[in-house]
């Protein structure tokens, strides 16, 4: 054989011909001792970027006999690879088609104390190239968390409730809010606002006024001071921004949401709730956008902030009183926008509760079957179904 027709790859393509082989020179005994065993070819370095061929057929022609585990086909009936197993033949891993959907959960609102509550936790993957991937024929829950109710004085500070969509595979948790601090005359704990999808404001204490600290990725923290001199209080923090902090005469706003338009509408969510205040010419503060409800107080002359609107519900708008009876003061964190409620600033009044949460789920119509307890409307080649109340909804 001529040596050019060597190369150091191997054979050279075409470089030995049927004319170049005897006859007989190659037999079933030089074939047995050629030594090509299963783990010389497995360890080989294949950097090919095809494909292989492997056997196939439809589930009819499945072979019964002289196979053992691990022999592997592609089933061209059910359009997948499977392996046998030594009794049966198994899919290989999850073959089945995923439906790209979008998705925005919102927990409940944290309520107002002395200082505004804080938002609810967001998660959404609206605009990102990270689908929510769903199973055909497959009922999903969505949980619509309520916000939490607002906590007068000498009541500990509660928090919203977290809502969340789940089934196959999947589960979404938005935390509640965190709940505002609490009017005290000492840095005890209900001085503090509480942590949450987004933090509660630092309620009023003469040593610190400490927020409530939101989840990673959720939420921001409430508005933190050192002592206060004069009767108002921070904001809660809101999905967009951290609550807004006291100052001279006015109390902080609540944080701003956040805008995630995966329905068309253009709306904020999870807007903080303001902060509260008492006496002389103090202003309360506003809602943040996305729903935060507006402090309130009493005998706060110098005027009362307003609820975060640009949401599927404005947050209420905080009110002045003159009396010292149980009357609302702090405004209500828009419902189903996960806003915080307002703060009453003080001891003798009112504040606001926090808003409930909500779930918006975006699929292909394609691949929408139905709902029960949500409302389903058209974009384009999409269905949107926005869940207000607690339901489920089931894929094509």
């Amino acid at each position: 054989m001529a040596i050019d027709r060597i190369s150091a790859k191997g054979l050279l393509d075409g470089g030995i011909s049927t004319a170049d082989i005897a006859d007989g020179a190659v037999t079933a005994v030089k074939l047995d001792a050629a030594a090509v065993t299963p783990a010389a070819v497995s360890d080989t370095a294949n950097t090919s970027t095809g494909a292989f061929d492997i056997p196939s057929g439809t589930t009819a022609q499945r072979p019964t006999s002289g196979i053992s585990s691990g022999y592997t086909r592609y089933n061209t009936t059910e359009n997948w690879v499977e392996v046998y197993t030594g009794s049966a033949w198994e899919v290989v891993g999850d073959q089945t088609s995923k439906i790209e959907a979008e998705y925005l959960v919102v927990g409940g609102g944290g309520p107002g104390a002395s200082a505004g509550g804080g938002a609810g936790g967001v998660l959404h993957n609206y605009g990102t190239s990270q689908p929510l991937l769903l199973d055909s024929g497959s009922t999903y829950t969505a949980t619509i968390g309520a916000g939490g109710t607002g906590t007068v004085y000498n009541n500990t500070p509660v928090d919203g409730t977290q809502s969340s969509l789940t089934g196959i595979n999947i589960s979404v948790i938005a935390v509640g809010g965190g709940g505002g601090g609490q009017f005290q005359t000492g840095a005890t704990s209900t001085s503090f606002g509480r942590d949450g999808g987004s933090g509660g404001g630092g309620g009023w204490s003469q040593h610190a006024s400490t927020g409530g600290a939101g989840t990673a990725g959720q939420g921001n923290a409430g508005g933190s001071t050192g002592g206060i001199t004069g009767y108002q209080t921070n904001g809660g923090g809101g999905k967009g921004a951290v609550g807004g902090t006291q100052s001279g005469n006015n109390a902080g706003n609540g944080g701003a949401g956040l805008q995630i338009n995966i329905d068309g509408a253009n709306h904020y969510y999870a807007g903080g709730g303001g902060g509260g205040a008492q006496g002389g010419s103090k202003v309360t503060g506003s809602g943040g956008i996305g729903g935060g409800g507006a402090g309130g107080g009493y005998n706060a002359t110098g005027g009362a902030g307003t609820g975060g609107g640009s949401a599927k519900n404005a947050g209420g708008n905080g009110t002045i009183t003159n009396v010292t009876s149980a009357v609302q003061a702090g405004g209500h964190g828009g419902a189903n926008t996960g806003g915080g409620g307002g703060g009453d600033g003080q001891t003798v009044n009112v504040p606001g509760n926090g808003g409930s949460g909500i779930v918006i789920v975006r699929l292909p119509t394609a691949d929408y079957s139905s709902t029960v307890g949500g409302t389903a409307t058209t974009s384009g080649s999409d269905t949107i179904v926005t869940f207000t109340s607690s339901g489920t909804f089931t894929t094509a």
